[in-house]
């Protein structure tokens, strides 16, 4: 288990990833007007670089929803 404080605490469950090594990213900080180095568990990276592709195909789903209704679960796979 990950947790990593950015600007909510984030928890991440990982059997193949560990938190380390620690990498770094950049940050804007309000108090000192600059972009900081911070340090960010190696899981979280894995996990932010994979993340896109399942947002993108959830939005392209909602966008191009199929309106037929079906019991049968092939036929819902079909149409999609």
């Amino acid at each position: 288990m990950v947790r990593w404080l950015d600007n909510k605490p984030v928890n991440i469950l990982t059997t193949f990833l560990q938190a380390e090594p620690l990498s770094f990213v950049t940050r804007w900080s309000q108090l000192h007007q600059t972009r900081l180095k911070v340090d960010c568990p190696n899981a979280v990276l894995e996990y932010n670089n994979h993340m896109g592709g399942v947002d993108l195909a959830n939005m392209l789903l909602a966008l191009y929803r199929i309106d037929r209704r079906s019991k049968k679960y092939y036929n819902r796979i079909i149409y999609f």
